[in-house]
């Protein structure tokens, strides 16, 4: 059995007992890129001139600053598929599993793509995707020619999609985004599950509960649905409508103890 999997921004594969980490080669070249541009510019930074100017620099690039994130990682005839994000570009790359490798496959590469997770059967790779971190949406990739298909839109966020295991549809969580009277986003709503079936062109809510999340779905080849099942929080403080009315009487005693207090002082010179 052989197993890929992502953690702490690596890509990892175990089989039979061992495990061997990948390096992203884009990721790498990424990287030597950023720190030839450096150098090229080092004339700035460096010889009398800087140390007059109190501009030396001749610190390496620091991984540290650049933005990378690993979203995706699905089988692959090469060997794996996985998705990346390099500060302000995102694409999809086929790795083989040898580490000494140097070069690797472009799929695809867009300027602001972002990444929510994808699955595939076959050639057809369900993906949420988009140009705003906030507001991903379900999207399917023909690798046979890099033709996307888009599903959902609008204020919207969906991710953790998968094939169910006879390919007749696509689950995914769904949220939507509640605005203000201005337009801005104010608030996230519970996650709940959507069904897309490609032969009808039909999405159907399978789940949904407004004090709850429903997250990472599977079909079983039973039809069973499962998933994460995690309470709702909308990130808003609710108070315990019984402990306030038992403390009602107090508060009203300290508002006027509070009052008689302001007077006393104001006009007496005595709490």
């Amino acid at each position: 059995m052989r197993i890929g999997y992502i953690a702490e921004k690596q890509l990892y594969v175990w089989e039979d007992g061992k495990t061997t980490a990948l390096s992203s080669i884009r990721y790498q070249n990424y990287l030597a890129t950023m720190q030839s541009i450096h150098d090229a510019k080092s004339w700035k930074t460096s010889g009398t001139g800087a140390m007059f100017t109190g501009a030396v620099d001749n610190a390496p690039v620091d991984p540290a600053r650049i933005h990378m994130g690993l979203h995706g990682l699905v089988p692959d005839p090469a060997g794996m598929l996985y998705a990346v994000e390099l500060d302000e570009v995102g694409g999809l790359y086929r790795r083989d599993l040898d580490p000494a490798a140097k070069a690797e496959g472009h799929v695809l590469t867009r300027q602001n793509l972002h990444f929510g997770g994808m699955d595939r059967r076959g050639q057809q790779l369900a993906m949420c995707i988009g140009s705003d971190p906030m507001m991903l949406h379900l999207s399917i990739l023909d690798l046979d020619d890099n033709e996307e298909t888009d599903i959902t839109d609008g204020d919207t966020t969906e991710c953790h999609p998968s094939w169910s295991p006879d390919g007749s549809r696509i689950l995914c969580s769904s949220a939507g985004y509640a605005r203000s009277d201005s337009g801005g986003i104010v608030k996230l709503g519970p996650y709940e599950i959507l069904a897309y079936a490609p032969a009808a062109g039909s999405l159907d809510t399978l789940c949904s509960n407004p004090a709850y999340d429903y997250l990472v779905p599977r079909e079983a080849p039973d039809g069973a649905l499962y998933c994460i099942r995690q309470p709702y929080d909308d990130g808003e403080k609710h108070d315990n409508l019984l402990k306030d009315i038992v403390l009602f009487p107090v508060r009203i005693v300290k508002a006027i103890g509070g009052l008689l207090n302001y007077f006393s002082m104001r006009y007496g010179g005595e709490p």
